[in-house]
């Protein structure tokens, strides 16, 4: 069972269907740029959509946000290194990099990424939310 770790907002929003609308799924290990909470994670499971969950070496994610005009993408960053008592510990994050799309249909798409060997075998590991806070994968 996931739990979240420190909670944050979250507004589930149902599924608009739109034609053309489309998701393009990378993986990264780079910024570039800040990290934006202009969608949101889904963090439990319900009737259509499961928690983040690692699944082999794949980090797995739906996540919602506003558009419908334009291609979106979500690029997966990852670091591993030690958490303020020393222990090891592994964050990952997706970040939405599409900015402007001017409709305004709420979207729920799952995202993946595959993970890095060190990151799949830290012994904590995390994904970061959007709007604050972590959980726990």
């Amino acid at each position: 069972m996931h739990r979240l770790l420190r909670p944050g907002l979250f507004a589930l929003a149902a599924v608009l269907a739109c034609g053309g609308c489309g998701l393009l799924r990378e993986e990264g290990d780079g910024d570039s740029g800040p990290f934006g909470a202009d969608y949101e994670v889904v963090v439990a499971d319900n009737l259509y959509w499961r928690a983040p969950r690692l699944d082999g070496d794949t980090l797995r994610a739906f996540v919602t946000y506003g558009g419908g005009c334009k291609e979106h993408r979500f690029v997966a960053t990852f670091s591993v290194g030690r958490d303020a008592s020393g222990a090891p510990a592994a964050l990952a994050a997706f970040e939405h990099r599409t900015p402007g799309d001017p409709c305004e249909a709420m979207l729920t798409h799952e995202v993946k990424a595959r993970v890095p060997a060190a990151f799949r075998d830290a012994p904590r590991r995390a994904l970061r939310l959007p709007r604050g806070g972590t959980f726990a994968l």
